[in-house]
């Protein structure tokens, strides 16, 4: 049946009708204050949507006013989850707007069938919350979000529609205040589906409305989280949050009760999403659309916590990119690192310690935790590390602000744990967390800053641009951390935060990738880092940090391959020298100078290029942490073990610092202490660790054990020699006579190929089975390309047939020991007897 062309109270457009060029093909709807049409674009012969607002509203000349202006501004949103608003026009004096003509369903009709499924819900939701974002940007709020105004296409892609109306409408209806004069409150008022008010007007949806609209107070984007929150509720149960036979009642619920709770199959992780978008209080909402859609982009994320097991999210916890177990063993012997011994001895008495930065006169402090990769290709998780590497670099150049390492904020990537924990683990009162999603040249980062004591979010937003901009990103994000936690800048400040350290948008993926391989100690792939490191530079010659880069892969790069120790070394000294000259202020070519001369032996000239690192970033973790490894192997246990506590304090959870830390407290008599911290780099992946937990296990009684971890420590620095070698070697360390016996003729026959580099397990099997002055000639002969995998050694229990053999001395010389102990004073072992000459213990 055709509808008359007549427009009335019961009365539709018919086919043919035109509006402006939309020539009316079939009634597709009607409310109580629009209907709309299929229709037909004349002009470019595609279908559109027209929506024809009631003759009432019509007839009101400043709504139709309003309604252009809102509905142009609609217009400007540009985002897939927003339904694209083409026109507005008047027809007969009534508003009508043309939006993209879409085939599917609303969520209304959908929820006829039941609950969405959990997984479903969930993409639903993100998408929602990510169209909420986009006009939230443009401050335009709904007003009106509930399941008839969600269309689901056949395609599964979530559209907004009628975005913006409801505020003209509301302008249009609203009275000036209440007829007694009193609150303006949904439950003393009646509330009309068409034009005719009762004592006033308060214009949304019974059951998806935010308290402060039943109260008509003002509402901003945050009343838009409360309705999406409800019909979130209504996804995962197939019910109402807030339900009510009448406006009254479902008016009621909002204000005063709690809304109804989900399903038991519902994880607590996205029950609390849920309850915090339908806070009564605005303030406790969700900071942002933004934010919302972050957190369920790491709900569904496919390499986050799986939904069914991810924690509860309380107003401290959240779902988040972190620790999934053994926090205790991280409070008990991570943050113990943070103030020196002292603090250790509370920790592991148990008690818990205080969030650092917690309280009001403290330094500022912050981590910055991995941002999570959300673009399509999961093969991009180097550029959303890389990004949150350089906002955290960024962050530790300020002076006066604290920041957690990056080996130990990185420590929680693709795990689960809440904020408080995190901030007591890591010290910090402040943490950042977000997003990156990369399509193209195209880049969106999403950041927020989140108050670890109360989980209040101080601040959040989304930064677009492209890989040519991609530090100019990064440089607004690190100004507004810094200006919200108020940290005054030093010095100038209008200087670059984030130095824009090359143009060349494929240099800088390159150089991403290799520091990704560089940063997980992935050896095998050294190799192929430093080819990528090498492609970056040839397109970009004058890239300093990639210079940098090159020479720390290099000088790492004979611990893991055999034959290019010295062709490392000369590569490693080559680029550092290049990139310090392209950039004086950065420290990192400096360290690596310093661990070139290192692995030559030349301990002054090394002890010399560590302080001019350390003069330019004293708070470097690298040059730190190699600066306290070599004090460890020249003797001075002390003085390192201070070290790795500043270490420890800047990167609570570095694996080899809390290792040599441990080794250190064993051979300073602290059994206990060695126990804890050896065990926390064991649970955290360290391979090595077994070399320490050994000495453990010896002390107390268990040989067994004490060669089984031997024979673990020493696979990862033996690649050279069998497998079967190594637990020769463990076993014959603790008593094994055949297996000793067996172990020696297998080194005396790899040491009867002639290597050009040596295993360093070659000189350390033959201290450790007996064969001392050997040993000594062996390791001093060199180069071995891990020197300190051997040098710790002689400083304990078991290296003290060497201290005390005639052989010492001339090794000791050879090594370049006795140059460093004339320059700093002797060991801690040892006691000085004439020039260059020394006794040990």
């Amino acid at each position: 049946m055709a509808w008359p062309a007549v427009y009335g109270s019961s009365m539709r457009l018919a086919a043919g009708v035109r509006l402006g060029p939309y020539e009316v093909l079939a009634l597709l709807g009607a409310g109580g204050m629009a209907e709309v049409y299929r229709a037909r674009d004349t002009r470019l012969g595609r279908e559109v949507a027209v929506k024809v607002v009631s003759e009432a509203l019509g007839a009101d000349g400043a709504f139709v006013d309003r309604f252009e202006r809102e509905a142009r501004l609609v217009g400007s949103v540009n985002h897939p989850n927003v339904v694209a608003l083409h026109d507005v026009g008047l027809h007969d004096g009534k508003p009508y707007f043309v939006t993209e003509l879409l085939q599917g369903e609303t969520l209304r009709t959908r929820l006829g069938k039941g609950p969405v499924p959990l997984a479903t819900a969930l993409d639903w939701a993100e998408q929602m919350a990510e169209g909420l974002a986009a006009a939230h940007e443009r401050n335009i709020v709904h007003r009106d979000l509930k399941p008839e105004n969600v269309l689901i296409t056949r395609e599964g892609r979530i559209k907004l529609l009628d975005f913006g109306i409801a505020k003209v409408i509301a302008a249009a209806q609203e009275v000036a205040a209440p007829v007694d004069g009193g609150p303006h409150d949904l439950l003393n008022e009646t509330v009309s589906s068409g034009g005719q008010t009762g004592t006033g007007m308060v214009i949304g949806t019974p059951g998806y409305m935010s308290p402060e609209q039943i109260r008509g107070d003002p509402v901003d984007a945050r009343t838009d989280l409360f309705s999406f929150g409800a019909v979130l509720c209504e996804m995962l149960s197939g019910r109402r949050a807030f339900p009510g036979s009448t406006a009254v009642e479902s008016g009621y619920a909002i204000l005063h009760q709690e809304p109804q709770p989900l399903p038991d199959g519902v994880p607590p992780s996205v029950a609390q999403v849920v309850r915090r978008c339908l806070e009564k209080d605005p303030g406790r909402r969700f900071h942002s659309a933004q934010d919302l859609a972050f957190h369920l982009g790491v709900l569904r994320a496919p390499t986050s916590v799986t939904a069914t097991t991810a924690p509860a999210l309380t107003p401290r916890a959240r779902p988040r990119w972190i620790l999934a177990a053994g926090v205790a063993g991280v409070v008990l012997v991570a943050v113990a690192a943070l103030v020196g011994s002292s603090t250790f001895r509370t920790l592991l008495a148990g008690r818990r310690p205080t969030v650092q930065g917690a309280g009001a006169a403290v330094t500022p402090s912050i981590a910055v935790l991995p941002f999570v990769n959300l673009s399509s290709d999961k093969e991009q998780e180097y550029f959303s590390d890389g990004i949150s590497e350089e906002l955290l670099d960024a962050l530790a150049r300020v002076k006066g602000l604290k920041v957690a390492g990056r080996t130990s904020s990185f420590h929680f990537k693709g795990k689960n744990e809440d904020l408080r924990t995190i901030g007591e683990t890591l010290g910090v009162a402040n943490i950042v967390e977000g997003s990156v999603r990369k399509q193209g040249n195209r880049v969106r980062i999403t950041a927020q800053l989140i108050q670890v004591a109360d989980g209040f979010h101080l601040w959040s937003k989304t930064f677009d641009g492209d890989l040519t901009n991609v530090f100019d990103l990064q440089e607004r994000i690190a100004r507004a951390i810094t200006g919200e936690l108020k940290v005054v800048l030093q010095g100038d400040p209008k200087a670059r935060l984030v130095p824009v350290a090359t143009s060349n948008a494929e240099a800088y993926a390159l150089y991403l990738q290799s520091t990704a391989i560089f940063n997980r100690r992935d050896g095998p792939r050294f190799s192929d880092g430093i080819a990528q490191i090498r492609e970056a530079l040839r397109l970009d010659p004058g890239y300093a940090r990639a210079w940098s880069r090159l020479g720390t892969l290099e000088v790492l790069l004979p611990v893991y391959r055999s034959g290019v120790y010295e062709s490392g070394l000369r590569d490693a000294e080559e680029a550092a020298h290049r990139a310090a000259e392209l950039d004086p202020g950065l420290a990192e070519p400096q360290a690596v100078l310093a661990l070139v001369q290192v692995s030559r032996r030349r301990r002054v000239e090394a002890r010399e290029a560590f302080r001019r690192a350390l003069e330019i970033d004293p708070d470097d973790v690298t040059a730190n942490f190699w600066l306290a490894a070599q004090l460890i192997c020249d003797g001075y246990i002390r003085k390192g073990a201070e070290v790795l506590d500043k270490v420890l304090q800047l990167d609570p959870i570095h694996p080899n610092a809390l290792f040599w830390r441990g080794v250190a407290a064993f051979r300073l008599g602290d059994v206990e202490l060695a126990d804890r911290l050896l065990r926390r780099a064991r649970d955290l992946g360290l391979a090595h660790v077994g070399l320490g937990l050994s000495e453990l296990a010896d002390v107390r009684g268990n040989r067994d054990e004490a060669a089984e971890q031997l024979t673990e420590g020493l696979k990862v620095l033996a690649a050279d020699l069998p497998p079967d070698v190594l637990a020769m070697i463990g076993r014959g360390a603790y008593g094994d006579r055949r297996a000793r016996d067996m172990a020696l003729a297998k080194v005396e026959q790899y040491l009867g190929t002639r290597p050009t580099v040596m295993a360093a397990v070659a000189p350390y099997a033959l201290l450790r089975l007996g064969r001392t002055r050997e040993g000594l000639d062996l390791f001093a002969a060199g180069p071995t390309g891990n020197d300190a995998m051997v040098l710790p050694m002689l400083w304990g229990p078991y290296g003290r047939e060497a201290r005390q053999s005639p052989a010492f001395a001339e090794f000791a010389r050879r090594m370049g020991l006795v140059e460093a102990w004339e320059l700093e004073g002797p060991p801690d072992l040892c006691r000085r007897t004439g020039a260059g000459t020394y006794a040990c213990q």
